[in-house]
């Protein structure tokens, strides 16, 4: 998984690098376009230690949780870098991405170099059927529904 993320994030800090340079040219629209490339493969590296680490149990709040940050993270960073662009310039906000994505490929050093999906030492329950429960076929209708409402 280091390695992925690390490949990703020195792609995502080359593509920066390259805006920047292209900062006040027509090429622009295009070099933003390339920065872009590498976030896909990031968020799905951001998704894949969910599987590997938390407890199926626990899959849907880990994952909220990571939708929640890269909202979060995504709005600040919006905010952020309309008002550093504001106050500097196309330039120097492209170079605040490179750092911003070097440092990405720094940490990704402390990730782990190997899969800990066999570590894991809760069983995945085991699905039994897709058909619909029956009680749930037996519910009464809503009073509207029995109205006609519906």
């Amino acid at each position: 998984m280091r390695a992925r993320y690390t490949q990703a994030a020195v792609a995502l800090a080359t593509s920066t690098l390259i805006l920047a340079a292209l900062a006040a040219s027509p090429l622009m629209i295009l070099a933003v376009f390339c920065a872009g490339l590498p976030l896909t493969p990031l968020f799905v590296l951001a998704y894949l230690p969910v599987d590997e680490r938390i407890a199926p149990s626990r899959h849907t709040e880990a994952n909220a949780w990571l939708g929640s940050g890269h909202n979060l993270g995504s709005a600040a960073g919006a905010a952020l870098g309309g008002q550093l662009i504001a106050a500097t310039g196309p330039r120097v906000t492209a170079i605040t991405l490179t750092a911003a994505a070097a440092l990405a490929t720094a940490l990704s050093q402390r990730l782990p170099t190997h899969s800990t999906k066999a570590l894991r030492h809760e069983p995945v329950p085991r699905q039994h059927s897709l058909k619909p429960d029956a009680a749930f076929l037996t519910l009464p209708l809503p009073s509207r529904a029995r109205k006609g409402w519906v």
